[in-house]
């Protein structure tokens, strides 16, 4: 334990001054547990290495229903015959026989270490040049340790919050939610950007449950954060997590509560001063066809000069995922009536000179 300690001391200074961990990769353990007899004896011969001493038979060669290959292999293939010696994790070794018994569910490998034979469960065995379980265990422990260091020495450089348990998260919580409009917005467009640094694309990794305007979405992409910037800092609010739901998830996802974000179907954006939006309404329909149907809304506009306008659909989570329509309207008080998917969209009505009007519905 002290290496370890000596050795997470050195390799976590080095990240944080500019290193990486990109040496510390922890293979897969390869699957010796294999069901045709073809690829388990093309296994003989090959050097190998105990993973966990769990698996060893230690007193296999006492058993008749054991075929030992030759009589040495059977008087060295247990601790009756293995002196001082014992396996241990780490220890490596050549392949020199596989039991296959019938009423066992897994293959028995024999191993020669040495001047010893050492039955093993096929599971337990790596190959020579990968890590044992402690070492895996070891790799992963460093791992994460410097990760952890990294994340903290990044938000301390960028001055974003880092919460080193799930109550400081429900402090922060607290604290934010005492500040004006504006301040308690900043704060919470800047806490996403800043777990951007381990997840680029949401602010997963923080773990809280977005609701926009009454949609639960799974995670904010970093392009729609102009639009976030458009929103009033009225409609921005945090509740705390005041149950267990997923108090403790984990280091890196903390379930601090739920943000939400209000729109209240008015235009974030408006840049056409020949069209206005009147008003959004949203239809209502029977329980049971809230489930099975799409939502009903319709748009009033009014229109000063008749043009032809481009109406684009788009999902808040996915861009990708969007329709785009040609809008005849003429001079006049006009309606788009939509019909729309369970989920948050962004709608945008553009015009020719590519001025736009933005809302999320």
């Amino acid at each position: 334990m002290k290496k370890l300690l000596t050795i997470l001391t050195f390799l976590t200074t080095q990240v944080c001054f500019g290193q990486t961990t990109s040496g510390l990769v922890i293979n897969e353990k390869p699957d010796f547990c294999l069901t045709d007899s073809l690829d388990l004896k093309s296994n003989i011969g090959k050097e190998v290495k105990i993973w966990h001493s769990g698996g060893v038979y230690n007193n296999l060669n006492e058993s008749e229903s054991f075929q030992f290959p030759t009589q040495e292999m059977k008087q060295k293939g247990g601790k009756s015959g293995w002196g001082e010696y014992y396996p241990k994790e780490g220890d490596v070794g050549t392949v020199v026989h596989i039991f296959s018994p019938k009423n066992q569910r897994q293959s028995i490998y024999l191993i020669k270490i040495g001047d010893n034979y050492v039955p093993i469960g096929c599971y337990y065995l790596t190959d020579a040049n990968f890590l044992s379980a402690t070492e895996e265990w070891e790799q992963r422990f460093i791992r994460e340790s410097i990760e952890r260091a990294l994340y903290a020495n990044i938000m301390a450089q960028k001055n974003c919050i880092y919460f080193e348990n799930w109550e400081s998260s429900q402090n922060w919580v607290r604290e934010v939610n005492k500040l004006d409009d504006k301040s308690r917005k900043d704060s919470i467009l800047n806490k996403i950007r800043c777990e951007r640094f381990f997840k680029k694309d949401s602010v997963e990794y923080f773990k809280w449950i977005i609701v926009v305007n009454g949609y639960m979405i799974q995670n904010i992409p970093e392009y729609r954060d102009s639009l976030l910037n458009h929103i009033k800092a009225d409609n921005f609010y945090l509740y705390e997590n005041q149950g267990n739901f997923h108090r403790h998830h984990g280091f890196f996802g903390h379930f601090i509560g739920f943000l939400t974000i209000s729109v209240l179907d008015t235009p974030i954006i408006d840049n056409i001063d020949a069209l206005t939006v009147l008003k959004v309404e949203h239809h209502k329909t029977r329980w049971l066809s809230r489930i099975r149907r799409n939502r009903r809304i319709s748009i009033g506009l009014k229109v000063e000069q008749s043009q032809v306008f481009t109406l684009r659909i788009e999902s808040f989570e996915n861009r990708d995922n969007n329709r785009i329509e040609q809008l005849h309207l003429r001079k006049g008080k006009r309606t788009i009536n939509l019909s729309l998917e369970r989920e948050v969209k962004v709608i945008s009505i553009i015009n020719d000179k590519n001025n736009f009007i933005t809302m999320i519905i």
